[in-house]
């Protein structure tokens, strides 16, 4: 997605470079808003008992909508509004928020179905 934003931002520009600055910053905030709301779906599924493995994989998988397909499609709008010469830290921004945010969820979500993460209930006394 990255390539792709870049390559098209060499053709054609929608904005001038003020414009697509404000554009970009608006849109990078949105992504940072989506990266938090996918880090609490998975936050979420963290203190899920066995036996619920379907609302598991169900907020797993909002959680890798928003960082797999949400955020890119924000860079790729970004890239497009500031134009050629920031196109590629634009892009690459972006990737870095989506990427580091599908590792993090990924090996949260790993851990819990292998049984790694153990929430202990604690009990008290009567």
């Amino acid at each position: 997605m990255a390539l792709l934003s870049t390559i098209l931002s060499l053709n054609f520009a929608i904005f001038d470079r003020d414009t697509g600055a404000r554009i970009s910053i608006i849109l990078m905030m949105t992504a940072m808003f989506i990266f938090i709301i996918a880090d609490r779906y998975i936050r979420i599924l963290i203190p899920l008992e066995e036996g619920q493995e379907p609302q598991m994989m169900r907020l797993y998988k909002k959680a890798a909508i928003l960082l797999g397909v949400a955020i890119p499609i924000l860079g790729l709008l970004s890239a497009l509004a500031v134009g050629y010469p920031d196109a590629p830290l634009t892009s690459l921004s972006f990737t870095a928020i989506s990427l580091s945010g599908l590792g993090s969820a990924w090996k949260r979500f790993y851990d819990k179905i292998t049984g790694k993460i153990v929430i202990e209930v604690k009990r008290t006394k009567s």
